[in-house]
């Protein structure tokens, strides 16, 4: 197996996934076996996810004393948890920023004061007219004061800039210049988005759908759709724009064609996983192009497509799936090598090192529940992916001890008898609880009473087969059979006597 960042690929036939029942004393080992040096793998600062990653360029080696062999390195927890409220805004643009703080904010209660003058300072900016928006937050914080004199110059500004643009809209429907009526709709849609009025600004946009006349405005106008529907999360609009904007003829293969589409991807990503459609959502998110970049920051940057489509897959993929989106998917690859903790934590899982891939889902789980998008969908994938290691880990034998299975899984014994029981109960493990002896065995399957069944199944098939067969010769035998005559008539047509 080819290890991330390593140059030689490493054989084990540890790795081997095993094909028959061990005993329960035997635990599996997964990995390279003792004697082999695992190379490190060092992640490295990405400076769009300055967030979660850290340099870790100038630290020496650190192994554990009592392993024999070195592992992936894990930096402290404390440095993962670590969290630059202005480094995480400023990789988002537009409207989404705010709503992002204001999220933030609700979660957060320790970080709440920093994200609402964070958000006030930037409703503030030159130009900015958004004082509904600054009037919310102001009364949200208990530290900011309002500032009336700037909420009322810029309500008269707005309102002499907002009549302006009107008047220039009726000119130019006046004049039937499609053209010129779409800029004009344009100009209104972004003022109203300015001020904080995303449903008027949404109606302009979707009055342009009749004044687009080239493939490109009908891409960015369901783009702006896409946008606008993502801050209002009217997710069913934003499914249903972007699958008009797949449908968009002559798209060019070029790099900035990938990029459009990968844009619609992300946005179809966020309305499958709105719906819960965790697989299918993976399957959006995983793509994007990692030239991307910040070209889609008004929504969400590469970055955060990358992790959505981790936690949606490891939650729902089983590993032969895991295989094909994430270790063999070349672009894949590149996505995870922009973030290379969430990359170790794939590899890890696949790997069936489920201890140090849950470990860093664990110190990452913060930072995760204050995305926007991903944070109400935590809990739910937190849990499915627990579950699917359970059940991975639990396949390849007849029993297992509850402590060594709580070890592996990164977890306490109750937690794991209460989430073997919970499995159980839905039909999802075949297993069964010895809570005096705290094993969790395999329910055994009786292949002689399944052959017997098999048999006698087969049995009856002849039988009814062969009745069949025996009634249809009699017909035919007795001749009791109805054969319709074929006559023709004048008109040439073939008719049957009944």
């Amino acid at each position: 197996m080819a290890y991330p960042g390593s140059k030689k690929l490493y054989l084990s036939t540890s790795l081997i996934r095993p094909s028959v029942r061990v005993s329960p004393s035997v635990r599996r080992s997964v990995g390279p076996s003792s004697g082999e040096r695992r190379p490190q793998v060092l992640p490295t600062v990405s400076p769009m996810f300055d967030i979660w990653c850290i340099d870790l360029s100038r630290r020496k080696r650190q192994y554990p004393v009592h392993s024999a062999r070195p592992s992936l390195f894990m930096p402290p927890m404390a440095s993962l948890l670590d969290f630059d409220l202005h480094a995480y805004v400023a990789k988002y643009t537009g409207y989404t920023q705010v709503r992002r703080l204001l999220y933030i904010a609700s979660k957060d209660p320790g970080l709440a004061d920093a994200a609402y003058e964070k958000a006030a300072s930037l409703l503030r900016v030159d130009g900015g007219c958004n004082t509904s928006d600054y009037c919310k937050v102001v009364q949200l914080s208990k530290t900011l004061t309002l500032d009336e004199a700037w909420v009322t110059t810029e309500n008269e500004r707005a309102h002499l800039l907002q009549n302006n643009l009107e008047s220039e809209l009726e000119g130019y429907k006046r004049n039937l210049i499609k053209e010129s009526i779409r800029m004009a709709n344009n100009d209104l849609a972004n003022f109203f988005v300015a001020r904080g009025d995303l449903k008027s600004a949404l109606s302009y946009f979707l009055k342009n759908r009749g004044n687009c006349t080239t493939r490109k405005h009908v891409l960015d106008n369901c783009l702006h759709i896409i946008k606008l529907s993502l801050n209002m999360e009217n997710f069913a609009l934003v499914q249903s724009q972007a699958t008009r904007g797949h449908q968009v003829p002559s798209f060019e293969e070029d790099e900035g064609g990938r990029n459009e589409r990968g844009k619609l991807d992300i946005a179809l990503g966020l309305a499958y996983m709105s719906q819960k459609q965790y697989h299918v959502a993976c399957a959006s998110f995983l793509k994007v192009p990692a030239s991307l970049g910040n070209a889609f920051s008004a929504v969400a940057t590469v970055e955060d497509a990358i992790m959505y489509g981790t936690l949606c897959g490891l939650a729902t993929c089983h590993r032969k799936n895991l295989k094909r989106l994430f270790i063999d998917n070349e672009n894949t690859r590149k996505l995870m090598e922009l973030v290379p903790l969430v990359r170790d934590m794939v590899t890890d899982f696949y790997t069936g090192d489920f201890s140090k891939s849950l470990a860093t889902l664990d110190k990452l789980r913060t930072n995760f529940e204050r995305d926007i998008y991903l944070g109400p969908h935590m809990n739910a994938l937190y849990e499915s992916i627990r579950n699917e290691a359970l059940q991975q880990y639990f396949a390849a034998y007849l029993s297992v001890q509850l402590p060594l299975l709580a070890e592996a899984l990164n977890c306490t014994v109750e937690d794991v008898t209460k989430r073997a029981s919970t499995l159980i109960m839905k039909g999802k493990l075949q297993a069964r609880i010895d809570s005096q002896q705290q094993i969790l065995n395999a329910r055994a399957n009786n292949e002689r009473r399944g052959m017997f069944a098999k048999a006698v199944s087969s049995g009856q098939s002849f039988l009814s087969e062969g009745h069949a067969i025996l009634l249809r010769m009699n017909i035919a035998k007795h001749k009791f059979v109805h054969h319709a005559r074929r006559r023709d008539d004048g008109n040439n047509q073939a008719r049957y006597d009944q």
